[in-house]
């Protein structure tokens, strides 16, 4: 795990858009799977500056998505398309198809499962919560001792409040600690959270506690954040 200090978004789009870049143009097959909230700046920023490249190679879905119907106001694909996401000739895997939660899940992680399996490269962009979340997997959560790709659960499961309120009033539909251990790499961003967020995520906390945990079980992690680490 490697911390890097940044003043802005920028730097993480950069080293994202790095690597997509150097694995591209080899040939190969490139799994990328992008997050919402604070970091769909970094993925729409990633996605200009891989204007004119080729990416026919490239899968992309997300780390997580608010159940309902596509194109609902609170989905995070959604979210992504209204700030200007597009990659065009990536395979663009949206998690919502217009089933039911169950079914979507299953969609889901099976979507996974295929891209691990034939990918060359998996890529992960992450955010983390003030409470140790990471994607939609969530302190205490009952679907975190899983050997799933991917879960789901309705709004009323969720078993706390949690600061950023962005859990409440929605089902969710998430890939699982598992999942996270699939990727070959992992960039955080991670910018404007209290200094006590990286401390803890430097000790050995059970998952179960702390999600974001599982991230330290990829092989390379990279977390962007405004507080330490080697200056960008």
């Amino acid at each position: 795990m490697i911390f890097y200090k940044v003043d802005s978004p920028e730097p993480v789009a950069a080293a994202v858009a790095k690597t997509l870049r150097e694995h591209l143009p080899q040939g190969k097959k490139v799994f990328w799977i992008v997050t919402g909230g604070t970091a769909i700046k970094v993925a729409v920023e990633v996605s200009k500056q891989l204007t004119g490249q080729n990416l026919d190679g490239l899968s992309v879905t997300l780390t997580d998505e608010r159940y309902g119907p596509i194109g609902h106001d609170d989905s995070n694909w959604y979210h992504l398309e209204q700030a200007g996401f597009n990659l065009p000739g990536a395979t663009m895997l949206p998690v919502l198809q217009g089933k039911d939660r169950q079914q979507s899940t299953r969609d889901y992680a099976a979507t996974l499962a295929d891209n691990f399996a034939t990918a060359d490269y998996s890529l992960g962009l992450f955010g983390i919560g003030p409470d140790g979340h990471t994607a939609g997997i969530l302190p205490g959560s009952p679907n975190i001792d899983t050997n799933e790709l991917a879960t789901s659960y309705a709004d009323s499961e969720a078993t706390q409040e949690f600061t950023e309120g962005v859990y409440r009033d929605k089902d969710r539909i998430t890939m699982t600690a598992v999942a996270i251990t699939h990727l070959d790499e992992a960039i955080v961003v991670a910018l404007g959270k209290d200094p006590s967020l990286f401390e803890r995520l430097e000790q050995t906390i059970d998952v179960s506690e702390m999600p974001a945990q599982a991230l330290k079980q990829v092989a390379a992690l990279s977390v962007y954040n405004d507080y330490k680490g080697e200056k960008i």
